[in-house]
């Protein structure tokens, strides 16, 4: 798969974040469940606070790094939480996850998670359409 860059624009409607507060659409929640969703949100919200304050930490086809400790932070899932959802979100091909190390280095570094947000709209859209099916079954 040819990597094509996001455009901020089309993935800010799925993350947004008002103070420390991660802000996620419900259809996600619901077509997701909560833990999927809230790490999804955080890897698109961690993508584009970093192209916005820091591109230089994004590689040039889109990976960047984000911790399980980083992520624990800004989500509270645990290692093993955030694993199966980080394994749901690639299966659906809503990211990519590659594990390496920080560099060449003569010195063991330790490993670190690198992730890139694909631009998959027909998953999302279709997500997106069987969350607001479940939420208008349960408002019925």
């Amino acid at each position: 798969m040819t990597f094509k860059p996001f455009k901020t624009g089309s993935i800010s409607l799925i993350a947004s974040r008002a103070g420390d507060q991660i802000l996620l659409p419900r259809e996600l929640a619901h077509s997701l469940g909560l833990n999927v969703a809230m790490v999804y949100v955080s890897i698109i919200d961690r993508y584009l606070e970093l192209k916005n304050k820091d591109p230089e930490l994004v590689s040039s086809d889109g990976f960047f790094v984000f911790t399980a400790r980083d992520l624990e932070a800004e989500t509270g899932l645990s290692y093993g939480q955030q694993k199966r959802a980080i394994e749901k979100l690639v299966s659906l091909g809503l990211i990519e996850k590659k594990v390496k190390d920080t560099g060449e280095n003569p010195v063991p570094m330790p490993k670190y998670r690198h992730f890139r947000v694909l631009e998959n709209r027909e998953v999302l859209s279709g997500l997106l359409k069987e969350g607001r099916e479940k939420i208008e079954e349960l408002t019925e």
